[in-house]
């Protein structure tokens, strides 16, 4: 196949991967995505989307070897510090989604040590630590994320929800009273009328 046609194959066999991923398909998403990667079609970033994501199809089969190997390809292929922090994050959300806390925290505090001044990275490793119930390590990346974005109105959720872990009422109320200023709909309205 020509250079052109090869990529529009490529395309639209990482297309039909995708909506078999949401259709929880994934024994047909893993075969699409073989096929995008076999096709030599892909750009190097849409080779690392492929990779990854054929990882978390992988995963959600437990899978775990496979999917090992498809995240180390993914993280091989990334251009930079950035992008590796964003697939070490990503797969870490997928673990932590999972409540498989510890595999979690391994690719969160890899994304924080790539890119330390990610508000997102340091909330979410915060939200492992708190999960873990180490309440006080949870506060310390929760404050760097708020240093980092002090906008960041789920990061003071989360400090609040920590700080209340910790039995520190007023401190949490005000986190808790800070995120919803910050984002009114963060937090339930039975939630508000307790702050009250």
């Amino acid at each position: 196949l020509a250079p052109d046609e090869k990529q529009k194959q490529a395309d639209e066999y990482l297309e039909h991967a995708v909506n078999y991923m949401e259709l929880e398909m994934y024994e047909k998403a893993i075969e699409q995505f073989t096929l995008a990667i076999k096709s030599k079609g892909l750009s190097p970033s849409a080779l690392m989307a492929c990779y990854l994501l054929r990882g978390f199809a992988f995963l959600d089969l437990d899978r775990e070897k496979e999917a090992g190997l498809d995240f180390k390809m993914a993280k091989d292929l990334a251009i930079n510090d950035e992008k590796k922090a964003t697939i070490e994050y990503s797969i870490g959300f997928t673990y932590f989604s999972r409540g498989r806390f510890d595999e979690a925290m391994g690719y969160f505090k890899e994304a924080v040590r790539l890119s330390p001044d990610d508000p997102v990275f340091r909330n979410d490793l915060g939200r492992v630590y708190y999960q873990q119930g180490k309440y006080l390590e949870a506060v310390v990346h929760l404050d760097k994320a708020i240093q980092i974005d002090p906008e960041y109105g789920l990061a003071y959720m989360n400090r609040g929800l920590a700080h209340f872990a910790l039995r520190d009422w007023a401190v949490s109320a005000k986190d808790l009273k800070m995120a919803l200023e910050l984002e009114p709909d963060i937090i339930g309205k039975e939630a508000l009328m307790r702050l009250k």
